[in-house]
Order: structure tokens, then C-alpha cells, then sequence
């Protein structure tokens, strides 16, 4: 049942240093991909047909980006179990740093979600000192209304 808990919920508790170097190893080597490819990705944001325009494959760049987040996300997974939220608030508030340029973004948006994650570590263990509230639903508490407030502030500017 603890697995499944943990599974469920999130939690650094199983961390080691071997998870550690294997999922820092996985992280750096697509975090170089990602920006070699920046300037393709940042035209793709603009829009497919521009970054047609710009001579590049599209669908190539659309396999390689979907690889690459699918190798994040299962390396992290696999290391902390699912805490979702981080994925989805870290690059709203890397942009509103940055803007929309991948060069610095996917860096950002990284360094947004750790900041994250060890927030939300030194929340749960605030809270219950004896013992450990899942991170999850701590990055859920806060991620909820973030997210909110993103998704309610795009559809007020379309």
C-alpha cells in the first residue's frame, strides 16, 4: 500500500544517489537536445507555418520533441512518482520570466520546477513534523489556483 502511495502522491523519500545520476544523466542529455533545437522551437511556437517557412521538417521536430518529453517525464516518474502539476505551472511561470524564447525557457522552466519540488518538500515537512504530507498534494494545493489563474487569464485575452 506504501508503494502505491507513493506511486499516487509523489515523495523524495525513495531518493538515492543512484536515481539521482540516472535521472540527472537522462535530464542533461535531453536538456542538450532541447537546446540545440531551440530556435526550432521557439519558431514552431510561432506557428507551423512560419516555421515551415523557415526550412524546418516539422514533423521531424514534432517526433523529437515528443521523445524527449516522453524520456523527461518517464525519468522523472520513475524517480519521485506523479506530481503533475510541476509540468504544467513550471513553464507558465518560466514564461512570464523569460517569454517565449526556447533558449532560455526550457532552462527556466527546469529550474522553476525544481524551485518547485523543493518548495513543496519543505512544506509537507513543515506541516507534519513526525511525519510526511505526500509532495503531491502539496504541489497540487498550490498548482491548482496557479493554473487557474494562467488558463482564466489566456481566455481573457482571446
Amino acid at each position: 500500500m506504501q508503494q502505491i502511495v507513493f506511486w499516487l502522491f509523489g515523495s523524495l523519500l525513495k531518493a538515492n544517489m543512484q536515481g539521482v545520476l540516472m535521472t540527472g544523466s537522462v535530464l542533461a542529455c535531453s536538456l542538450v537536445i532541447c537546446l540545440q533545437q531551440a530556435w526550432r522551437l521557439t519558431a514552431l511556437s510561432a506557428g507551423e507555418e512560419q516555421a515551415l517557412g523557415l526550412g524546418i521538417n516539422v514533423s521531424a521536430l514534432r517526433k523529437l520533441a515528443f521523445l524527449l518529453a516522453t524520456l523527461l517525464t518517464a525519468a522523472s516518474v520513475s524517480f519521485v512518482g506523479t506530481i503533475g502539476f510541476i509540468g504544467l505551472v513550471a513553464p507558465h511561470f518560466a514564461r512570464m520570466l523569460v517569454g517565449e524564447d526556447q533558449r532560455y525557457l526550457i532552462g527556466i522552466s527546469a529550474l522553476c520546477g525544481s524551485l518547485l519540488l523543493v518548495l513543496a518538500s519543505i512544506i509537507s515537512k513543515l506541516i507534519l513534523p513526525n511525519g510526511v504530507v505526500p509532495i503531491g498534494i502539496i504541489i497540487a494545493l498550490i498548482g491548482v489556483p496557479v493554473l487557474f489563474y494562467f488558463v482564466t487569464k489566456q481566455v481573457k485575452r482571446a
